[in-house]
């Protein structure tokens, strides 16, 4: 092993939450298997992070602190920069504020290793909420095979992996000049394996004990916090027409329900508390323009909440449209915890 070569690069973003973070680093130090280079790159945390950072490269060499010199702020631009400057034959792009087993690295590497054949692999996650780690089947549970088709899953907002839950061959995502999208302002991990899936990658699922938690917490800070702002509905908008584009370039109109299904994902998050008119008219002139038929019928449904909220509450005039749209969230997440329950068991 050497310092200059690993074998392995983690690419961690870093924003302020010094001690979830050191969680973190921590536990990735006392993995079983140690050659590996961890990116620790800085999204303009303040001080009393900087400080812990640095106590961290001064006493590992494999351990950098790479500062993010460029617009725009966000984790996609971090995780670009690391994907620059790996070293690693392989890499993966853990959250900060989460935690991984002590043999995760090693069991990824040796079964990528054991799988020359695949650009990357797919693992089991499970959750820590309320400081509580969780393995049993949870609705927030990754990285388990469901059966079937994951890229309608993707385009229906309904995630079979998240990329920590992952790990690639670096030369893989260099040689299809694969980067996080850094336009992209929330939702930006299913962005990212969409456009891993699209471009032919080979990869399967590893079936072993969850090897990495997400920490499930709500924080003003987080991405998920903010997938309702006003600031980020044009990222919406960008992300569906690209979804749009992507799916449809490659497999003409086979995804247009699947791509349904995740417009109205996105119109329960971002239209949950308030009405918002303008986003509803742009989403569904963004539909109508790629399907006529699933245009359509979001445009009789868009019409139908603008009548009702006027003589309904806001909630239950959504819920009256949205309605059939949560039975079939409810189907999916059953089918999911019933498919990561029986695969425990094996």
């Amino acid at each position: 092993m050497t310092h200059n070569t690993p074998v392995l690069t983690i690419v961690m973003p870093i924003y302020n939450h010094p001690a979830e973070v050191s969680i973190m680093i921590d536990s990735v130090i006392a993995n079983q298997y140690q050659d590996w280079e961890l990116l620790l790159i800085d999204d303009g945390s303040e001080s009393e992070t900087l400080n812990m950072l640095r106590t961290y490269t001064q006493s590992d060499p494999r351990i950098q602190l790479i500062t993010r010199q460029r617009l725009p702020k966000g984790a996609q631009t971090c995780r670009n920069i690391g994907l620059e400057q790996a070293k690693g034959r392989f890499i993966v792009f853990f959250d900060s504020d989460d935690r991984v087993t002590p043999t995760c690295l090693g069991q990824r590497i040796e079964a990528m290793l054991a799988n020359p054949q695949y650009d990357f692999l797919v693992f089991p996650s499970a959750v820590i909420q309320n400081g509580e780690t969780i393995t049993e089947p949870h609705h927030q549970s990754f990285g388990y095979p469901m059966g079937g088709d994951d890229l309608a899953r993707f385009a229906k907002r309904f995630l079979p992996f998240i990329v920590w839950s992952n790990i690639y061959q670096t030369q893989y995502l260099r040689h299809h000049n694969i980067t996080w999208d850094e336009k992209i302002l929330s939702l930006q991990d299913s962005d990212f394996n969409i456009t891993v899936l699209l471009s032919g990658a080979r990869y399967t699922y590893i079936l072993t004990a969850p090897d990495y938690y997400y920490r499930i917490k709500y924080s003003p800070t987080t991405v998920s916090a903010h997938i309702s702002d006003p600031s980020h509905q044009n990222s919406h908008l960008y992300t569906l027409r690209k979804n749009y584009l992507s799916y449809q370039s490659h497999f003409g109109h086979r995804y247009d329900f699947s791509l349904y299904i995740g417009t109205l994902f996105l119109i329960n998050r971002v239209c949950a508390d308030i009405p918002q008119p303008q986003f509803l008219n742009k989403i569904k002139n963004i539909v109508c323009h790629y399907s006529s038929l699933y245009g359509f019928l979001l445009a009789l449904q868009i019409c139908t909440l603008n009548f009702l909220r006027h003589i309904l509450p806001y909630r239950f005039a959504r819920l009256g449209i949205l309605e059939p749209y949560y039975l079939y969230r409810t189907l999916l997440t059953k089918s999911k915890l019933k498919h990561i329950k029986k695969q425990q068991q094996l």
